[in-house]
């Protein structure tokens, strides 16, 4: 059962979301916590998705 949940809404953060993701995530796990990330992307007109999705391929902890 996940301890903790983090719910990250987005909107047109294609630039920066993978690195944010990546980096709260991190941080997150040093604690050694059983957790898991939410992003929603709320109708992004840029890449916002397609980053938060690659950034879940490298954290099975982030779910978009």
């Amino acid at each position: 059962m996940t301890e903790f949940s983090v719910i990250i809404p987005a909107y047109n953060e294609g630039e920066t979301i993978f690195q944010n993701l990546i980096t709260v995530s991190k941080t997150i796990r040093a604690e050694n916590i059983d957790f898991e990330i939410i992003l929603v992307d709320d109708g992004s007109s840029d890449n916002t998705f397609a980053e938060a999705k690659r950034a879940s391929e490298h954290s099975k902890e982030i779910r978009v």
